[in-house]
């Protein structure tokens, strides 16, 4: 925040109620008011003002003025008002536009002036808007013939007559801009080197104004650039030696103050109560507050004692304890370090790596504060840190994301990444990821949390790309990514019902694979294509793969009801094997929530029930376990053990008659085939021998 220079008197809030006063008014440059005009005018707008600031602010009374105007005479108002030759120009082009002006006489002067004067004075109206010299309009000649007309002089530009004609050495105030001042304020601070509030005596007036001044009087430059009043300067020009302070009407807002001491603070990471250098006091000065006194900045900015302060200029003490109120904003700076060192939720930390930091970001700051305000590292857990060369993990107690934040990261990441169920990543990528989208989750943690990934699969490619990562082209492993991801049942019915309205598939047709394929670029979404295959369109991969090397052209689609018979015996196999829902939506490659509302429904038979026992029996009688050990770890009878161990027996004799058919078809097929064969060569040969008799 830059510090204005521009006195109080000339803010934007001032203006314009001075603006407001004007108009409402109809107050014009150098006007005469009396004491009792100006108690009325007081009355009305000044009540949050003093008097003579009132005065100076809205009227242009200076305190001489204001003395004179209170000892009963009359004072001119407005001096000060600044007219650009702008609006000078644009009261003539009405003028010239509504009459065609080319000439004037004494009474259409006065209603011109009435009409279109504003806030100018009538000399100002007359001379740079008219061009004509106001001594001549008011001259007794054309006041006994105010009808007679004088040519208006439209050669000199709006603005212009003053300045063309003034024999004055100084500028008048109506043509000196507001921003000229400004600018000649800083200037005058910035290359003299000057303070607000500083203390100056004539000496030192007379060389200021000899150097900057040339184009105003003394009385526009002490009071306008300098904010010396007309009884300071006289007092200045008397006898006696006499100083007075300057550039007293600046502000100096609380804002700028606590931005500043904010500012000077965090760049160079100072801590509250930390002594501070008088060297060290001076070259901040310098730095970043020339324009204030360095008893002041010290003072004020940097909380300096004023009794201590006394005691550095002279060499008593060679430091102070500055910032006696500020507090360390320890998260602003907590998310600078995590910003800027890339940091996350549980990472480790050595001394060696604490030391750097610390020295970094608040050196001035004790460690163990740093550790514990920062870094979220306890006392106890810092001594092992420093004293023992152990490692703390740190940021344990900062905000996590929600789980409602975590899901709609995830949809984010999908969706920016195009990502399906059950998609493989490297760790490389795992690592783009993170850094694109993890914020200040550890990378196992978005990997779990977020991508749906499991522990054991992110140590197996972390462990490989530590292993790989040097080689070059080296291929790493890969992990499937959102493995238990589950897509709403709604959502599903949702689905099969819009893709058998839209594509009418209400009954099953006949499609090639583009037609499958497009479908599930359509409709596919998180899916895996054979998740959509399967577990939408009812199409088993076999089949797929027919059409893919084209062994058939179509295959029958038919959007899912529930799971079909051969599915169902892999399902009763899978279950009967132990494995999770998880597991098994994997393997057959259909979507979970489908695959547990298929199971529900399936429950609800005791046939279900009695196919996963019956494979459960089968498997145990596989590895040689007895009727008593069978029946002991399934909870049955050992009868009906028995009766499951007979249905196995049946069902693989029906396997190996079966077995044995096919294999008789298939030998009695092959020798069919060989006789056809051998009938075919026959008779090529009989064609041969007849075309060669022929010949």
């Amino acid at each position: 925040m830059e510090l204005s220079l521009q006195s109080k008197y000339k803010r934007r809030e001032i203006l314009a109620k001075r603006r407001e006063i004007i108009e409402k008014e109809k107050l014009h440059i150098k006007d005469l008011i009396d004491a009792e005009e100006f108690s009325r005018l007081y009355s009305i707008y000044g009540s949050e003002f003093e008097q003579k600031e009132f005065a100076y602010a809205f009227l242009d009374i200076d305190n001489a003025r204001y003395d004179t105007l209170i000892r009963g005479k009359k004072v001119s108002i407005l001096s000060r008002e600044y007219i650009p030759k702008e609006e000078f120009k644009s009261i003539r082009e009405k003028l010239i536009d509504i009459y065609d002006l080319k000439a004037v006489s004494y009474n259409s002067s006065i209603e011109l002036y009435e009409n279109f004067g504003q806030r100018l004075s009538f000399k100002l109206f007359s001379e740079e808007v008219l061009g004509i010299d106001e001594k001549t309009l008011k001259s007794r000649n054309l006041k006994r013939s105010p009808n007679r007309e004088i040519p208006v002089n439209f050669d000199i530009e709006p603005g212009e007559y003053a300045t063309s004609h003034s024999e004055a050495e100084e500028m008048l105030m109506y043509v000196l801009n507001p921003e000229y001042i400004l600018n000649l304020r800083k200037r005058v601070i910035y290359e003299e080197g000057l303070h607000i509030g500083e203390s100056i005596d004539y000496e030192k007036f007379s060389e200021l104004y000899a150097k900057y001044g040339k184009d105003m009087s003394e009385d526009v430059f002490s009071q306008e650039v300098l904010d010396i009043n007309a009884r300071s300067l006289g007092r200045m020009k008397g006898p006696k030696k006499f100083s007075t302070a300057i550039l007293q009407n600046v502000e100096i807002p609380e804002r700028y103050i606590t931005t500043l001491r904010d500012k000077i603070a965090m760049l160079n990471k100072l801590e509250k109560g930390q002594l501070l250098e008088y060297t060290k006091l001076q070259e901040f000065h310098r730095k970043y507050a020339r324009e204030l006194l360095e008893r002041d900045f010290a003072i004020n900015v940097l909380e300096v004692g004023s009794e201590s302060y006394k005691f550095l200029p002279a060499g008593i003490n060679s430091s102070v304890t500055i910032l006696k109120s500020r507090e360390t904003n320890f998260e602003a700076l907590r998310n600078k370090l995590i910003k800027e060192m890339n940091l996350h939720y549980d990472d480790m930390i050595d001394y060696e790596t604490f030391v750097e930091w610390h020295q970094s970001y608040a050196p001035n700051m004790r460690e163990v504060v740093f550790a514990e305000r920062v870094l979220n590292i306890g006392p106890e857990n810092f001594k092992e840190v420093k004293y023992r060369k152990g490692q703390a993990r740190i940021l344990l107690d900062i905000k996590l994301p929600s789980k409602e934040e975590i899901i709609e990261l995830r949809k984010k990441v999908i969706k920016e990444n195009r990502f399906h169920i059950n998609d493989e990543i490297d760790y490389i990528k795992l690592q783009e990821l993170h850094l694109k989208y993890g914020g200040i989750m550890s990378i196992e943690m978005f990997a779990v949390d977020v991508l749906l990934m499991s522990q054991p699969q992110i140590t197996v490619l972390k462990r490989d790309y530590e292993k790989n990562k040097d080689i070059k082209d080296a291929k790493l492993k890969k992990a499937c990514v959102l493995l238990n991801y589950e897509i709403p049942l709604e959502e599903i019915e949702e689905l099969k019902n819009t893709i058998k309205r839209t594509e009418n598939l209400e009954e099953p047709q006949m499609m090639t694979k583009e037609e499958i394929e497009e479908l599930y670029e359509k409709y596919g979404g998180i899916m895996s294509f054979n998740m959509f295959l399967q577990g939408i369109l009812c199409v088993s991969i076999r089949n797929f793969e027919n059409l893919k090397y084209q062994h058939h052209k179509t295959t029958l689609v038919c959007v899912r009801e529930g799971l079909k018979d051969d599915e169902i015996k892999q399902l009763v196999r899978l279950l009967a094997n132990d494995l999770s829902e998880d597991e098994i939506a994997m393997e057959m490659e259909l979507p979970r929530t489908l695959l547990r509302s298929s199971i529900k429904e399936l429950s609800k038979s005791k046939e279900f029930a009695d196919d996963i026992l019956y494979e459960k029996v089968k498997l145990l009688s596989e590895e040689n376990a007895s009727v008593s050990n069978i029946s002991t770890k399934l909870g049955i009878s050992q009868e009906e053990v028995r009766e499951f161990l007979k249905r196995y027996k049946r069902e693989r004799i029906e396997e190996y008659e079966n077995l044995r058919q096919e294999k008789k078809e298939q030998k009695a097929k092959e020798k069919k085939e060989a006789k056809r064969e051998l009938v075919k060569a026959r008779a090529i040969r009989a064609l041969d021998k007849y075309l060669m008799i022929k010949i």
